[in-house]
C-alpha cells in the first residue's frame, strides 16, 4: 500500500475494505473458539446463536475474496518492475514472516496456550513445520505465490495472464481430486485466492472504475444481491440445503455478494469521516493484526476456562468473541513501533557489520 500515491482516493477503499474483512476474519476465528468444545457450544439463546452463525456464515462469502481482490488491487498499482519488487520486497518479507510467525506458533502451542481451541491439541505435528502452513498462516503462503504468479505475468497480455490463472486454478482443482495438494491452502487458492486476486490484478482499472459510481452501483448491487438470496432460498427450499461448490459457487454466490459488500463499503464512506478514518488505520495495520489476533483469541479462552466465568450467557459470549478483538487492535495501534522491526520486518543483516580487526604480523 505504501507504494501507491496517499492521493488517489483508490487508496483510502482498499484501506478501508481491507480493515473491515481483517476484522471479520479475526470474528470468525473468535467465534470458532467461543463455541468450541474448549468451552461449550450453545449460549443461553437459541436466538443469539442462530444469529451468531448465519451472519458469520453470510460473512465468509465475502471477507477473504474482497481481501484478495483489494491485495490483487494493490500489486497492480505498483509503479515498479513487479518481478523486481517481488524478488526485493515480497518474497523476502513473506519467508520471513513465515519462518518467524511458524516458530512462535509452535513455541506458544508447546508452551500450552492451543492457538486453535477448535481443532485437536497440539494444531501440527512438528515434522510438519514448514511443509504445510501453520494455521492462519495459510494467508501468507497465499499471498507469496499469488504475487509472484502476477509478478510473472505482469509482462504479458490480458488474455494471456487470464489463460494462466484459468489453467492454475484447474490443475490445483485436478490435483486436489487426485489426493495432491489437498489442504486449506491449495482449497482456498483455487477457490478464492487466484479468483479474487487476480481479477484484481488484472482488472484493477475497471474494478476500480466501477466502484467510483458508487451511488448508481449500489442500486444494481442490491437488486443482484436479492436475486442471488433468492436462488439460494429456492435451492434450499428444493433440496434441504445449498448444493453448490467450486467453481459454480464463485459464479453465483461469492462474485456477486463480494460486490455487493464492496459497493456497499465504499458507498457507506460517504457517510462519516471518523469511522472511515478508522478503518482505513486498521486497514494499514492488516497484516498486524491478521497475525495477532489469533493469539488473543487464545488466550482469552484460557483465561475463560482457568478463571471460570459463565461462558454460556448472551454476554459472556459477545465479551469472548469481541474483546479480544478489540485488545488486538488497541495493542497494534499502541505498540506497532516496537513489534514491527522485530516480527515483522526482515532483519538488515547487511546493515550491522561486525568490525574484526585483524592483529598485525
Amino acid at each position: 500500500m505504501e507504494e501507491c500515491s496517499k492521493n488517489d482516493s483508490r487508496i483510502k477503499w482498499i484501506d478501508m475494505l481491507k480493515g473491515i474483512t481483517i476484522l471479520l476474519v479475526a470474528f470468525n476465528h473468535a467465534v470458532c473458539a467461543a463455541y468450541s468444545d474448549a468451552i461449550s457450544t450453545h449460549s443461553s439463546s437459541i436466538l443469539f446463536d442462530w444469529f451468531v452463525h448465519s451472519s458469520n456464515s453470510l460473512l465468509a462469502v465475502a471477507r477473504m475474496p474482497a481481501f484478495f481482490l483489494a491485495a490483487g488491487i494493490v500489486m497492480a498499482a505498483l509503479k515498479k518492475n513487479k518481478l523486481k519488487w517481488f524478488l526485493s520486497k515480497r518474497m523476502p518479507l513473506m519467508i520471513w514472516l513465515i519462518i518467524i510467525w511458524t516458530l512462535l506458533s509452535f513455541l506458544v502451542e508447546r508452551i500450552g496456550l492451543h492457538l486453535y481451541p477448535w481443532e485437536p491439541y497440539p494444531y501440527l505435528p512438528q515434522n510438519s513445520l514448514f511443509i504445510l502452513p501453520y494455521g492462519n498462516l495459510w494467508f501468507i503462503y497465499a499471498l507469496l505465490i499469488l504475487s509472484g504468479i502476477a509478478a510473472v505475468v505482469s509482462y504479458m497480455s490480458y488474455l494471456k495472464q487470464m489463460i494462466i490463472t484459468i489453467i492454475l486454478a484447474l490443475l490445483i482443482l485436478f490435483s486436489m481430486q487426485y489426493g495432491f495438494l489437498k489442504n486449506i491452502l491449495f482449497h482456498n487458492l483455487c477457490f478464492i485466492g487466484l479468483p479474487f486476486f487476480m481479477a484484481g490484478f488484472i482488472f484493477k482499472k475497471q474494478v476500480t472504475y466501477i466502484f467510483k459510481r458508487s451511488n448508481r452501483l449500489m442500486l444494481w448491487m442490491v437488486g443482484l444481491a436479492v436475486f442471488v438470496l433468492l436462488i439460494h432460498s429456492l435451492l434450499f427450499i428444493t433440496y434441504g440445503s445449498i448444493r453448490t461448490s467450486g467453481f459454480i459457487r464463485i459464479l453465483i454466490l461469492n462474485i456477486p455478494v463480494t460486490f455487493f459488500f464492496v459497493g456497499l463499503v465504499v458507498y457507506l464512506m460517504s457517510y462519516s469521516d471518523y469511522i472511515n478514518t478508522t478503518f482505513i488505520n486498521i486497514g494499514k495495520n492488516s497484516l498486524e493484526i491478521f497475525l495477532l489476533h489469533q493469539f488473543f483469541v487464545a488466550l482469552f479462552i484460557h483465561l475463560y476456562k482457568l478463571i471460570g466465568f459463565d461462558v454460556n450467557s448472551v454476554l459472556g459470549k459477545i465479551v469472548l468473541i469481541l474483546f479480544p478483538i478489540i485488545l488486538c487492535v488497541v495493542f497494534v495501534h499502541y505498540f506497532k513501533g516496537i513489534l514491527k522491526p522485530i516480527l515483522f520486518t526482515v532483519p538488515k543483516f547487511g546493515n550491522n557489520k561486525v568490525l574484526v580487526r585483524l592483529p598485525r604480523l
